[in-house]
């Protein structure tokens, strides 16, 4: 979800979608398959650096009094670790919502 300015952070039960976009080595080994339609390619199975779940927490304790107030909001994360397509910048896509859910 795109937001222009500095909209308030959320209040309550928040979900995010991490998607940590590497910087795209030279060669690709065949352990690694596709990702998507973007051509971006999957980091393989596991054993790939950075730890997924330390750049989640970070990226999280970055967002605090940003997107929202506490990351204990955080009540729904989804993450994926790729590299970026042939045409993308390495960094990080952030989607956010009000969670609801289940």
């Amino acid at each position: 979800m795109a937001q222009s300015g500095n909209p308030a952070p959320f209040e309550g039960p928040v979900g995010l979608l991490l998607t940590v976009l590497l910087p795209r080595p030279h060669k690709i080994g065949r352990s690694h398959v596709l990702y998507g339609r973007q051509g971006r390619v999957h980091t393989g199975a596991g054993g790939s650096l950075p730890d997924l779940s330390n750049v989640c927490k970070s990226i999280e304790d970055g967002l605090n009094g940003v997107l929202f107030q506490d990351d204990s909001q955080v009540c729904h994360l989804e993450a994926h670790k790729c590299y970026a397509g042939e045409d993308e910048e390495a960094g990080v896509l952030v989607d956010a919502w009000t969670f609801q859910g289940q």
